[in-house]
C-alpha cells in the first residue's frame, strides 16, 4: 500500500517537537561545586524562561559541578548560550575555569535503524 497520501504520520510532528526541545535543553559546565539550583534560574532566566534545572550530584576530578538548564525556547537557549559560554560568571562558576554551555546531546538522536 501507498502511504503519500493523506497527512504525514503522528511520528514525524513528535520528531520534530523533540527535536525542537533538545535545543531548548543546555549542559552547562565548570561549576561551582555547591551551586544551588535557584541560582542557576536566576543567572539563566536573564536570557529567557528557564523551565527546568537539574544539577548533577558528585564532583569531577576539577571538584567542579554541572547542571543541565532548560529554556522554554530554542531561541532563548541560543542566546543563552551565546552569552554564557567560556564566560567568568561569579555567581555560578568555579573560578578556576569558565563556564562552558552547549547544548545537550541526547544518547538517542542517531537515526533509528
Amino acid at each position: 500500500p501507498s502511504f503519500s497520501a493523506g497527512p504525514p504520520p503522528p511520528a514525524s510532528a513528535t520528531a520534530t517537537y523533540v527535536a525542537e526541545k533538545t535545543r531548548c535543553k543546555l549542559f552547562v559546565g565548570n561549576l561551582h561545586s555547591e551551586i544551588p539550583r535557584d541560582r542557576l534560574s536566576t543567572v539563566f532566566g536573564e536570557w529567557g524562561r528557564v523551565v527546568n534545572v537539574h544539577v548533577m550530584t558528585g564532583k569531577s576530578k576539577f571538584g567542579s559541578a554541572c547542571a543541565f538548564v532548560e529554556m522554554a525556547t530554542p531561541t532563548e537557549a541560543e542566546t543563552a548560550l551565546k552569552a554564557m559560554h567560556q564566560k567568568y560568571e561569579p555567581r555560578i562558576g568555579s573560578m578556576t575555569a569558565p563556564i562552558t554551555v552547549t547544548y545537550f546531546q541526547s544518547q538517542s538522536s542517531g537515526k533509528a535503524a
